[in-house]
């Protein structure tokens, strides 16, 4: 059995595959991320001016992890510690601080620790 949106317990086989179908639709799309960059030039890609290199090497900051954190989808895919960002996001007061020391850490040094950046994904048929 699964809950629908309704809070309605749904036991028909094909309520639940359309049901499933619809949640991975909705996680793998670009529903609830803001489209905040600009589409790619048809003509390809321009060269960098040394004050865009410049910026781009500059140091990240706490409030630029924050602002990415803000950015991202709140029910996209979790990680492999299974937290969506909508976790981080309504939680940044208590979890923000290592979530900024992990990532400009990461930046400092260039190492991220073994299955860090793995993903676990389960379908379900």
């Amino acid at each position: 059995m699964l809950r629908n949106a309704e809070g309605t317990w749904l036991t028909d086989t094909q309520a639940l595959e359309s049901m499933a179908v619809e949640y991975y639709r909705r996680l793998y799309s670009l529903e609830d991320v803001d489209q905040i960059v600009e589409k790619l030039s048809p003509e390809g890609f321009m060269e960098l001016t040394q004050r865009e290199i410049g910026i781009l090497n500059a140091p990240s900051t706490e409030e630029e992890i924050a602002t990415a954190v803000r950015a991202m989808g709140r029910f996209k895919a979790p990680g492999p510690d299974s937290y969506r960002p909508v976790f981080y996001q309504r939680c940044w007061e208590e979890v923000g601080g290592s979530v900024t020391r992990f990532v400009l850490d990461f930046f400092r040094t260039g190492v991220l620790l073994p299955n860090t950046n793995d993903a676990i994904v389960v379908l379900l048929a």
